[in-house]
């Protein structure tokens, strides 16, 4: 793909395959939240979100399968799963204005790189997330999420780590 901003035709789906989806447009924002909702709802130390148009989504499979959940207190914050897996899927934002997709469902590569860290400093941050650590890279021999015991799938994927 060669325009950085470019999203058309990209593909993605949750971690069983249910929910499929295509994109369309183009990128307006890419970022890592660190907040702490998008932290607890990710179990990890940021979100990493494309945002696009609303219209800039074909649903391809299982969009029955999709539930959402809106965070009572929030005025923002919502999410939407695929009931199967639990993974998360692109969401509408409430006020309909972004369609917010999480950047580990894509499954082809493409150019795009986040632009921001954002509510980096978001309390209350855990000691593990912070900027100042520098992670050894694993080996491409060693490139497998021992989380997942998925060692024959991890080895054949075309995901690749991010270097910082």
């Amino acid at each position: 793909m060669g325009n950085e901003n470019e999203l058309a035709g990209v593909q993605g789906s949750c971690l069983c395959g249910s929910v499929r989806f295509e994109l369309l447009g183009k990128i307006n924002g890419f970022y890592f939240c660190h907040c702490m909702r998008c932290r607890r709802s990710t179990g990890s130390a940021h979100a990493s979100n494309i945002f696009t148009d609303p219209e800039n989504i074909l649903w391809l499979s299982g969009q029955e399968l999709i539930k959402r959940y809106e965070l009572p207190e929030a005025e923002r914050f919502a999410k939407q799963f695929c009931s199967e897996c639990g993974s998360l899927v692109p969401l509408v934002n409430r006020d309909g204005t972004k369609l917010i997709i999480p950047a580990g469902t894509l499954e082809q590569s493409f150019e795009a790189h986040p632009q921001k860290n954002i509510f980096w400093d978001s309390p209350p941050a855990p000691a593990w997330t912070s900027r100042k650590q520098s992670l050894e890279s694993a080996s491409p021999d060693n490139n497998v999420c021992n989380s997942c015991l998925a060692a024959d799938f991890c080895r054949r994927s075309s995901v690749t780590s991010a270097s910082s």
